[in-house]
């Protein structure tokens, strides 16, 4: 269509009403649908900025969030029910998780299966005793790298050379107060695994 059939065409809409009607439909119906369009299009946006802003924090403090370690976990093994029991409440109370053994045979065999932290081993028991069950220890290599603290209400230089020699790493008389048996399972305890309050 040339310049002058595109002038006569127009000068027809303009005399039939035609363009005052078409600029009616575009004020009145297409602009507003237009606009709510874009509105919607807008809010959209936002919300996808705000969910992604929102995500970034929320996974930013995830990642960051450091857990508290497990509290370590004390074996505790002697034949004297009332000794074990008192010596365990002390030790829940603290926070340690324990793991009762009333004879060197049936602490070997829970090692085993829960390998230890840190293992209190009576000097005095029936059967295996303390020592033989050191020493078995310290032949495993499973469990030869278990700390173990000697409890012994002897407390000659004879038993105290014999356990070092098998390998405790510390001993504590019995009775004990509860400040040195804590010092003490501290002393061989990772920094992070330390437990509560004396």
């Amino acid at each position: 269509m040339n310049n002058a059939a595109r002038g006569a065409a127009a000068k027809a809409i303009e005399k039939s009403g035609l363009r005052q009607q078409f600029d009616e439909l575009r004020r009145d119906r297409v602009e507003p649908v237009t606009r709510q369009v874009e509105n919607k299009l807008q809010e959209t946006q936002q919300w996808a900025r705000q969910f992604d802003k929102d995500y970034r924090e929320v996974a930013a403090k995830v990642t960051a969030r450091t857990f508290p370690p497990a509290q370590p976990e004390v074996m505790l093994v002697d034949d004297d029910e009332v000794y074990r029991e008192m010596l365990g409440i002390m030790l829940e109370e603290v926070g340690l998780r324990l793991v009762l053994a009333e004879s060197g045979e049936s602490a070997l065999a829970e090692m085993r299966i829960r390998s230890p932290d840190i293992v209190l081993l009576d000097y005095n028991m029936p059967g295996l005793g303390g020592v033989g069950t050191l020493r078995q220890m310290k032949s495993d290599p499973v469990l030869h790298n278990i700390p173990v603290i000697i409890l012994s209400s002897a407390s000659t230089r004879d038993v105290m050379m014999e356990v070092t020699h098998s390998g405790a790493a510390g001993f504590i008389v019995k009775p004990s107060n509860r400040p040195t048996i804590l010092a003490k399972i501290r002393s061989l305890l990772p920094e992070s695994q330390h437990a509560g309050n004396e």
